[in-house]
């Protein structure tokens, strides 16, 4: 019995049980399934087999250090705080705004942004209504004007608003964020776990993806709970017990007070909103109707690390490449062709 992220999922094709089935068998679990996020359940649905069972997990959005905002504002920026439904180009041009040189000694001393790796540049690709495969996987997808434009927009963010590495050295996301070097960043409610035991704790907001041409999109992941198929009855009965804990009402609705994750079961949610960080957290709960799951693709790992490489290329300063020459070497990448050529063969 494990806890695994749905990226994860793969590895335990050949060797999870079936839990809907297995859970059926007993009746103090057979309705547990149907009390957790359905759209949760289902990333975990592999040839109509329940292979994993959701636990927790959370979506992306965009934080913005107050105190940025403030100094900007102190210093002349023209910037208000947007509202919920702000678009790609409001986006943009708070964090023109908010990337600001106060000493006027030629040097940028705050950036709007932290560029966000390509996973966490999902929701913004998304938005511009492109993708990087087809719904099943199989069928490479990041090319076409939507995918020009995503692209466009990434290295526009990365020339415009956010720090190249050099001027960050050994400065990472959430430091730069805390100590406002960057005034936004895109994180999920773990984040805040960790802004609450920080000067920010009460400084910070938490604002929708911004909306795009297909609307505003965002990822979401989830962790699960995933069981063997091959143990023995009396392991088999208190695998089942420690689900049943782990996805009980107090579990789940502990899991939510810390802010950490959103809980799988549905019942457990309220929990999630109260307390004094309820109007940041609604954020979160309102962005799930438009957030969809990470993509899986199979030999998962070689593809994050090919998509990495180029997405670090397309913010390089020293890039030259077109953006239609950058997604053609992204499709034309050894990883990614040779996964996606075998996807295709496998059809």
């Amino acid at each position: 019995m494990a806890i695994i992220q749905q990226t994860q999922l793969a590895d335990f094709f050949d060797s999870a049980a079936d839990l809907a089935r297995l859970l059926s068998l007993d009746d103090g679990l057979a309705n547990l399934p149907s009390s957790l996020d359905p759209a949760a359940r289902a990333i975990f649905v592999w040839n109509g087999s329940q292979l994993a069972l959701p636990l927790c997990g959370g979506n992306l959005v965009i934080y913005l250090n107050r105190a940025c905002f403030d100094r900007a504002v102190a210093n002349g920026a023209e910037v208000a705080l947007p509202s919920a439904a702000w678009t790609m180009d409001e986006f943009l041009a708070m964090a023109r705004s908010l990337t600001r040189d106060f000493d006027h000694d030629g040097r940028t001393d705050q950036y709007g942004l932290w560029m966000p790796s390509w996973v966490y540049y999902l929701p913004f690709i998304w938005s511009f209504g492109a993708d990087l495969a087809d719904p099943a996987g199989r069928h490479w997808a990041f090319q076409g004007s939507a995918a020009h434009a995503a692209a466009g927009f990434y290295r526009t963010l990365a020339e415009q608003v956010s720090p190249d590495d050099a001027e960050v050295v050994q400065l990472f996301q959430d430091t730069a964020f805390l100590t406002g070097k960057v005034a936004m960043c895109v994180n999920g409610p773990w984040f805040q776990a960790f802004l609450a035991k920080t000067n920010l704790a009460d400084s910070y907001v938490v604002l929708p993806i911004p909306r795009g041409p297909a609307g505003s999109v965002t990822r979401v992941a989830w962790d699960g709970i995933v069981m063997s198929d091959n143990l023995p009855p009396p392991r088999r009965d208190a695998a089942a017990s420690f689900i049943r804990y782990l996805l009980s009402d107090p579990v789940q609705s502990r899991i939510a007070q810390t802010g950490r994750a959103i809980p799988a079961r549905l019942s457990s949610r309220v929990a999630f909103e109260e307390g004094p960080d309820r109007t940041r957290r609604a954020v979160f709960l309102q962005a799930l109707s438009g957030s969809r799951p990470q993509p899986l693709f199979s030999r998962f790992s070689e593809v994050d690390r090919a998509l990495g490489r180029h997405f670090d290329r397309l913010r390089d300063p020293g890039c030259s490449a077109s953006i239609a020459q950058w997604l053609d070497g992204l499709a034309k990448d050894p990883a990614i062709a040779a996964v996606f050529s075998e996807e295709k063969g496998q059809r």
